[in-house]
């Protein structure tokens, strides 16, 4: 029987501040080597600002919202293979 593996990472992409000073959360997840990236919503860099990424808030409408999709335009995590 093969071995599976599955990761989660999220991070901050401060390379996309916005104007308004804010910055996607990205999140990432690997099932045995296959990624899937997506944005979780948008968080103020003055809320990061000197604090720790523990106690960093973030808020989400559903207007800042964007669809999970993968680095080939995928909407669904099942249509990994």
């Amino acid at each position: 029987m093969a071995r599976s593996t599955f990761k989660t990472l999220f991070y901050i992409n401060r390379s996309k501040l916005k104007k308004n000073g804010k910055c996607p959360i990205m999140g990432r997840i690997t099932i045995n080597g296959q990624q899937v990236q997506y944005s979780m919503g948008w968080i103020s860099i003055q809320t990061i600002g000197t604090q720790s990424m523990a106690d960093a808030k973030a808020t989400l409408t559903n207007e800042e919202h964007q669809p999970h999709t993968d680095r080939k335009g995928r909407t669904d995590t099942n249509q990994i293979q």
